[in-house]
């Protein structure tokens, strides 16, 4: 409360997100879900100024321009889930942090569209990741249920790539009750590309 709001992606003072930056960022459009997931929206494309914001987001502590973003990612989502939920972050990530960036974005998102935010995903260890590419060990990430899952439910993230994380969270709430998953993300990497084609 007593720091000036900077924007993360350029750095200019007073603002979450200035107004150059805001019209920078260039929209997603729609994209074809990843298995498992019923629906997909994004933000922006993973690239530019959209891409400073998450990463000043990750890797930088900036979190002035979260509840904008996260109350725009919430106007985009038309049907009303019965829980949001989030893919939580390697345990590693989120002691280095202070934070799990998805859980804060799905937070503000459930604040947003008035519905309980829920954890309802454990991450699990997948095995040694030794020798495999940044993308190859997001693929890899797995997860189980840590309950029974409300029939619909809403996934936030902060950025997709493959779809694969999506999916294997999905997977899981399926295996727990869930009948109608939705996934919603602050952005869309050029990996999520090709899921309009899918």
């Amino acid at each position: 409360m007593l720091l000036p709001r900077t924007c993360p992606g350029c750095g200019y003072s007073g603002v979450a997100i200035c107004a150059h930056c805001r019209e920078a960022m260039t929209s997603a459009g729609s994209l074809t879900p990843p298995p498992d997931v019923d629906a997909l929206v994004a933000l922006f494309w993973f690239t530019g100024v959209g891409a400073s914001m998450i990463k000043a987001l990750k890797y930088s502590n900036h979190r002035d321009a979260l509840e904008p973003l996260a109350t725009a990612l919430g106007s985009k989502v038309n049907w009303k889930p019965e829980a949001v939920t989030w893919i939580p972050t390697t345990p590693s990530r989120r002691r280095a942090r202070g934070y799990d960036q998805a859980e804060l974005i799905a937070r503000l998102v459930g604040r947003q569209i008035r519905v309980p935010v829920r954890a309802l995903l454990d991450r699990v260890d997948t095995g040694s990741q030794t020798g495999r590419s940044r993308v190859q060990r997001l693929d890899a990430a797995g997860f189980s249920p840590r309950g029974p899952s409300p029939a619909l439910v809403l996934i936030v993230d902060d950025v997709v790539t493959t779809g694969a994380s999506l999916a294997s969270a999905a997977s899981a709430l399926r295996r727990s009750g869930a009948v109608e998953i939705g996934a919603a993300v602050l952005a869309a990497s050029s990996g999520s590309r090709p899921l309009r084609s899918a």
